[in-house]
């Protein structure tokens, strides 16, 4: 349950920290990111991290650490397992050395599910690649997180390599039946690729509340950052107490993202959000870079300002944007209109 729960929390905060480039690479390799390969990246890292939380955790205190041995023969682990009873559904149920071969299964399945359908490999990859990472988990233990402790606190067992790597090339299969084999994959995608050279752009609603959410993300992510290096400086240099930090300080790195966000803004005639998803403003009137400033500020420059202020503001801002962007089915949105703008693809 603790492993399962660490492996969602720090998942999808990894995922949180690679997205932007997930989108700006995605968009320009692929033309888009669609929902469905969203959730798979998202679904990856999580998966990542479970591998980490069930093979690691818990890390023992230094000093109560108990030390383990290792098991060489890979066929050891199936002998165990038809030297316990298997006469009735409870005593399988009970086997330890059966469920421990399962759930080793069971762990690197969806490593080789995903290696077919994210990133269009077949078998023989899986099973090289569910191989290596096995080895590597094995490894980690038997050097005691490499060195880090005196001695392995959990045991090296060659049948491990053995169902993990069976596991990663059983997802692979899993994937198989589901979605064709890797040549299909790839054929479908580049015929989906071709298609969409040869279609009219259209600005969809996905691709704009994409570019919308990707500016709040990188402005948030830019916001943390410096907010942790300046604490970092008050406490280990300046020796400031944590209570003891002026709390001006939050506006000035406030109004450091927005005046770095309205110059980004000015240069590419696009927020970061409408960079990364191939998206540029073309302003109707004269002088575009008025118009720009203007749709900046009444989009995410206000947001970024309103956080200078009551909550209850941010949320009738953004309640209203996205309202804007449904109904308007050119998703020009509330700041292009005001602005007097058109919202197109590069």
């Amino acid at each position: 349950m603790t492993q399962g729960i660490l492996a969602i929390f720090f998942g999808a905060a990894l995922f949180t920290l690679v997205l932007i480039p997930i989108i700006g690479i995605s968009y320009r390799k692929h033309g888009g990111l669609s929902p469905l390969r969203m959730i798979g990246w998202l679904a990856f890292f999580v998966y990542a991290m479970a591998i980490w939380a069930y093979t690691l955790v818990p890390i023992p205190e230094a000093d109560n650490i108990v030390c383990v041995g290792y098991e060489l023969d890979p066929m050891q682990g199936f002998r165990d397992i038809f030297n316990s009873p298997l006469n009735s559904i409870s005593a399988i149920l009970n086997n330890t050395p059966l469920m421990q071969v399962a759930l080793n299964i069971a762990l690197f399945v969806p490593l080789g599910f995903l290696l077919r359908t994210m990133f269009r490999k077949g078998v023989v990859v899986a099973t090289f690649v569910g191989f290596l990472v096995s080895l590597l988990i094995e490894t980690t233990q038997i050097t005691g997180v490499w060195w880090l402790y005196p001695c392995a606190y959990r045991i090296f067992d060659t049948n491990d390599l053995v169902t993990n790597t069976f596991g990663a090339l059983l997802g692979s299969v899993i994937a198989g039946i589901f979605v064709g084999s890797r040549k299909h994959i790839v054929k479908v995608a580049e015929q989906e690729a071709a298609e969409l050279a040869k279609a009219p752009p259209v600005l969809t609603f996905w691709r704009r509340a994409l570019g919308m959410f990707s500016d709040v993300l990188a402005a948030g992510l830019v916001v943390v950052f410096l907010q942790v290096a300046k604490n970092a400086i008050y406490l280990y240099v300046l020796n400031v107490k944590v209570t003891e930090i002026p709390t001006w300080t939050d506006t000035v790195i406030l109004l450091f993202v927005f005046v770095a966000g309205l110059v980004w803004t000015l240069l590419n005639s696009a927020t970061v959000g409408e960079w990364l998803v191939l998206l540029k403003t073309e302003p109707r009137w004269k002088f575009p870079i008025f118009w720009i400033f203007v749709r900046y500020i009444f989009g995410i420059g206000g947001l970024i300002l309103l956080t200078l202020v009551d909550n209850i503001w941010i949320v009738l801002f953004v309640a209203v944007s996205i309202i804007v962007v449904i109904v308007d089915k050119s998703r020009r949105g509330l700041a292009a209109r005001i602005g007097n703008a058109d919202v197109v693809i590069r």
